[in-house]
């Protein structure tokens, strides 16, 4: 792994965060999107892809060859987990197929303009496959916000790469969170459409006002409940 975010000790647990570099590294993440999007195993999962095509248990496409993935691992006690994956693609004329996709009535495209800046392909990452949900340190009473790390890394990686935009399609839910949170998720598909069985929008999310905006990497204190007797 090629560290993005320099690593911490929290909870009991060693994280990392950086960009995945080996096979091994790789796999472990397409290990977790297929978890994730084919067998929806997180509570706040819905299905979305159908799991018979991918028979090793790998959630990967053509995207993943020029594909730069971002990780998050926990390290416990020697055991190391993957616990995040976000990719990002750069959009260009060499990488058409990341500069449109199905969505909606047509191709959620890249428009010429936008906030009165040019967006220029090859400075604009497509950003999707995202997997981070919230992890329990092994303390049992603190939380770990791996969404967050793993934009984090890739608001670095972006800065490295002269990338100005993120185009995604993100669901709803999720726009209208981090717009309360006051991060510039600008809709740039008209409505709201079905994507991958979940309400979702197509959005450009310019880096700028972005860069210097804080992460909360590490959350609030788990509430105990104690057991009835």
């Amino acid at each position: 792994m090629r560290e993005l975010i320099d690593p911490f000790h929290y909870g009991g647990a060693v994280f990392r965060v950086g960009l995945a570099t080996t096979e091994e590294e790789r796999a472990s993440c397409y290990t977790l999107r297929f978890l994730h999007f084919c067998l929806a195993v997180h509570a706040h999962d819905v299905v979305r892809l159908n799991p018979d095509d991918y028979p090793d248990g790998l959630e990967r496409d053509d995207a993943d060859k020029t594909g730069f993935l971002v990780m998050v691992t926990m390290t416990v006690e020697g055991i190391t987990t993957t616990v995040g994956t976000f990719r990002f693609n750069k959009c260009s004329i060499d990488n058409p197929g990341t500069v449109g996709h199905p969505f909606g009535d047509g191709l959620f495209e890249l428009p010429d303009t936008h906030r009165g800046e040019e967006v220029r392909p090859e400075e604009v990452f497509d950003a999707g496959r995202w997997v981070g949900h919230d992890v329990i340190t092994p303390h049992g009473d603190q939380m770990v916000n791996i969404g967050m790390l793993l934009v984090e890394a890739g608001k670095v990686l972006s800065k490295e790469l002269g990338i100005r935009f993120w185009a995604v399609i993100i669901l709803t839910r999720s726009a209208r969170t981090l717009r309360r949170m006051g991060w510039p998720i600008d809709l740039i598909v008209p409505g709201t459409h079905q994507y991958c069985n979940l309400e979702s929008e197509g959005c450009l999310i310019p880096m700028d006002p972005v860069y210097p905006h804080p992460c909360p990497r590490l959350g609030a204190k788990v509430k105990r409940v104690e057991k009835e007797k």
